[in-house]
């Protein structure tokens, strides 16, 4: 046994540290080699490019022996980036079997093996074609090898990456290899794909590659575009087309494909050309269409079965109406039968129409009420107005089309009756098929009605479509919120109401706040009457050309007094010189506010005119108090105002005095009376009944009463037009002229002062109550 030293507990410290760092180091060295490998791919490797060549359509074999051509594969790869024994594997799907003679076993390479495709034709399994220039011009054979290792997998392996002798400058070599006959099962896929398995490293990468389609043997019957037949005529139908799955679809014989016309109908010419596309040139070339017997039927006759998949038209077949009597209107639906298989049994390949013409509008606009075309383009325009004829020639040349507006509104001309801006085409959305009419006119002095000539009728497949918009209309200022509709008369064909084709707002509104009209008493000066409130519909409606400005005009015997500028306010970008308001007097003899406009809105904004206060003359009659806004938000001429409202309401005592009223808001301690603002010790409130109590001795003195107070019996007593009120404080018992009333809440004393529901109070007074929820506001008179 040997006897090691004894470490101290220092040294053994230290060699334990020093091996923890040393295994640390190499875990970080191991660490860092492998996030090299992974983050570093090899540099100068590209991946090889595979394609496919002419991916056929193909049916399943019948027998072992019923083989099928595949795509030719084709790839291309530069050979310095090829090392020797590099390889990949070529695969088809299960059950799929290689027919390559040559491929004795799994041992034999095949490189320079022919291969047989199933019309006899012979090509090289896999070859060079990349011309003289290729680095392996001198044969694949030279530089490749391939195995057949399995029945559905070939694997091809560079054995020579050298480049040939007298090869040319190319660098990158192109090879396509023949897939010869294959035996297809029949549970095969519709897309039949072959697998690329490269060898790791390599730059032959993964991948897969559609070489072939399974078809199921139908022929695909399509038209390319609908065309129409006009009403008792006879029309050109559009490419007819018949395009098979897989070889073989087109079963040979007379009837091959039967096209069978609605009844009416029928096939005009004996004989139709047929135009080969692609697949089997000799068996199409021999294919015929003619017209059987039954004038309603073509026979489409196929001398024999095709070798690849085969595609033919028929173009311009003409058809006409042979029995109007049975013909209907619409799609016409022709019938696809016969010995071979289609996609399906019926196929829409035009449309039959009268001669008719619709109209319609769409996309109506929104146009403001006053605006004029001639100097608001943007809030005039119309809508669209589609007019759309069912068959070619529906409308009929020399005959005139008439636009009639309705709702008073009238097409925007200049001072010489032209019209600013007629409906314009829309190109982009018009198919005019050759139809062509002159300018449009004003007809008439109403202004309301415009007209054009068809000059030129339509004459192509389809019926014209015309789709005319950006037409300026005027709209005047007292247009009522409405819709526009565009009918349509004339004698080209055309008529009825086509639809809304503009809506009309107004450009402004104006409100007054509050659901309670203040009460104002002919012959009495300076009374307030309700804020008005003017807002715009869209932004820029209260124009800001030269003299712009915003009135506000009241109904003769009234006059407004000038506001200065802390009543005028505006919400909004709108700018008024709210110092320049002035009062005046129009032609007609009624007062106006007027105020300048200085720049128009790019946002929507409000201008509200507050507490305004006019003289009454006695002459006005009671009712509402009548305020119209005008100004240069028209620009029409006529009607001057866009909106009218009232603003109070005039009241006319039955004895000719002059009315007393009062005026208190909740929680306010400022009230007025007759127009003189006064103040309270203590504010009207609403208790938490709901009840709303006002102080006992203001009120009674805003209506002449003398209050007097009883400190010892807490009694308030109001004497009135000779008549005496007592009011107890704290009593359900009101004495009013001797009479006991009975009431549902106490006089309540508070802050000093005496309250009473303000109901009780007011029919004690005998005044009339008015009560503003909104505000919270207390009108009495």
């Amino acid at each position: 046994m040997i006897n090691y030293p004894r470490l101290s507990q220092d040294s053994y410290r230290w060699r334990k540290n020093r091996m923890r760092k040393c295994n640390q180091f190499v875990s970080v060295l191991s660490i860092a080699a492998l996030l090299a490998s992974l983050a570093w791919p090899s540099m100068g490797q590209a991946a090889t490019a595979f394609s496919v060549v002419g991916v056929q359509a193909i049916n399943a074999s019948v027998t072992n022996t019923d083989y099928k051509d595949l795509g030719d594969i084709k790839l291309k790869v530069p050979i310095s980036d090829l090392n020797n024994d590099d390889f990949f594997f070529l695969r088809l799907p299960a059950d799929f079997k290689f027919n390559i003679p040559a491929a004795a076993d799994g041992m034999t390479d095949i490189s320079g093996a022919m291969v047989t495709k199933p019309d006899g034709s012979v090509k090289p399994l896999i070859e060079v074609v990349g011309g003289l220039n290729d680095p392996w011009n001198d044969g694949a054979a030279q530089h490749l090898s391939v195995y057949q290792t399995n029945h559905n997998e070939l694997k091809v392996i560079v054995k020579n990456v050298a480049k040939a002798e007298g090869a040319g400058t190319d660098v990158d070599t192109t090879l396509k290899m023949s897939l010869g006959s294959v035996y297809v099962p029949g549970n095969a896929d519709s897309a039949i794909q072959a697998v690329i398995e490269g060898k790791a490293g390599s730059a032959f990468n993964d991948q897969q590659v559609i070489v072939a389609n399974r078809g199921t043997g139908l022929i695909d019957v399509s038209v390319d575009s609908l065309k129409t037949i006009p009403e008792g005529g006879t029309g050109t139908l559009d490419t007819i087309r018949f395009k098979e799955d897989i070889p073989g679809a087109l079963m040979a014989g007379s009837s091959s494909l039967k096209l069978r016309l609605p009844f009416g109908f029928e096939w005009t010419e004996t004989n139709y050309p047929v135009s080969f596309v692609d697949g089997d040139s000799g068996v199409v070339g021999e294919i015929t269409a003619r017209r059987s017997s039954d004038t309603r039927e073509l026979e489409i006759y196929v001398p024999t079965s095709t070798k690849s998949a085969s595609y033919f038209t028929i173009h311009h077949a003409e058809i006409g109406v042979q029995d109007s009597s049975v013909v209907k209107f619409g799609d016409i639906v022709m019938t696809v039968s016969g010995s071979s298989k289609t996609n399906s049994t019926s196929l829409v390949i035009g449309k039959y129409a009268p001669y008719r013409v619709i109209a319609k509008t769409e996309n109506p606009k929104d146009v403001l009420a006053g605006r004029s075309g001639s100097r608001d383009p943007m809030y005039t325009e119309m809508g669209q107005l589609v007019v759309e004829e069912q068959a070619p020639g529906s409308l009929r040349s020399g005959g005139s089309i008439r636009i009639e507006l309705t709702g008073g509104v009238k097409w925007a001309v200049d001072h010489q009756s032209k019209l600013i801006q007629p409906p314009q085409v829309n190109a982009s959305l018009s198919d005019l098929q050759g139809l062509e009419f002159g300018e449009w006119e004003l007809l008439g002095s109403s202004g309301d009605t415009i007209s054009a000539t068809i000059k030129t009728t339509s004459n192509g497949a389809k019926g014209a479509k015309l789709v005319l918009n950006k037409g300026l209309l005027d709209i005047a200022a007292d247009v009522s919120p409405t819709e526009i509709r565009a009918v349509l008369d004339g004698t080209a064909g055309v008529s009825g109401d086509a639809g809304v084709i503009a809506r009309v707002i107004a450009p402004v509104s104006m409100e007054v706040p509050g659901s309670f009209l203040k009460p104002v008493q002919g012959g009495v000066q300076n009374q307030t009457i309700g804020d008005l409130v003017v807002k715009e519909s869209v932004a820029g409606a209260i124009d800001a050309s030269s003299d712009s400005f915003i009135r506000f005009t009241f109904e003769t015997g009234i006059r407004p007094n000038t506001p200065d500028a802390s009543q005028i306010q505006v919400d909004g970008d709108l700018v008024v010189e709210s110092n320049r308001a002035i009062t005046e007097k129009d032609q007609e003899g009624r007062w106006y506010i007027q105020i300048p406009v200085k720049s128009s809105s790019t946002v929507s904004s409000t201008l509200t005119l507050k507490g305004v206060k006019v003289t009454v003359d006695r002459t006005v009659p009671e009712g509402g108090l009548m305020v119209s806004l005008s100004g240069s938000m028209v620009q029409t001429t006529g009607v001057e105002h866009v909106a009218r409202i009232a603003a109070a309401n005039v009241i006319i005592p039955a004895n000719g005095n002059i009315m007393k009223s009062a005026i208190f808001t909740i929680g306010s301690t400022s009230y007025t009376v007759n127009g003189e603002e006064k103040a309270l010790d203590e504010a009207p409130f609403i208790d938490r009944n709901g009840r709303t109590l006002v102080p006992v001795r203001a009120v009674a003195e805003a209506f002449g009463a003398v209050v007097g107070w009883d400190p010892k019996g807490q009694v308030v007593t109001i004497l009135k037009d000779g008549k005496a009120i007592s009011i107890p404080v704290g009593s359900y018992v009101i004495n009013i002229g001797g009479v006991y009333v009975q009431n549902d809440s106490p006089a309540i004393n508070r802050g000093g002062r005496v309250f009473l529901p303000l109901r009780v109070i007011a029919e004690a007074l005998g005044a009339n109550v008015g009560w503003d929820s909104e505000t919270q506001t207390i009108y009495l008179n």
